[in-house]
């Protein structure tokens, strides 16, 4: 897993003990589903508006819903990031882009 990807997988983490109230995260992949973290419908709506708020991204209503793991989501929020910063080099100054999605 690439560092970018572990930094959403931990900021996910966090969120969810937050949401959630569990006492660990330790054990949610990216493989996990929504389901087997038994989020519900309403719950499923706050983390895409909490993806959208926190990230600058906007999740169509359709991309959402097809959305079925911790992965997914990861990945549609990296997909829609944009990067902050470009510095004189060229490169971006965000530890959660990935300069081969520029390409």
């Amino acid at each position: 897993m690439c560092s970018s990807c572990g930094l959403l997988l931990d900021w996910f983490r966090s969120h969810f003990l937050d949401q959630t109230g569990a006492t660990t995260a330790g054990w949610v992949t990216a493989d996990a589903t929504f389901r087997e973290l038994a989020i519900q419908a309403l719950d499923y709506v706050q983390w895409i508006a909490k993806a959208e708020s926190e990230f600058g991204v906007i999740i169509s209503d359709e991309e959402a819903s097809e959305l079925y793991t911790v992965g997914d989501y990861l990945g549609c929020i990296r997909r829609h990031s944009q990067p902050k910063d470009r510095l004189a080099s060229g490169r971006v100054d965000d530890p959660l882009w990935d300069s081969a999605l520029d390409a």
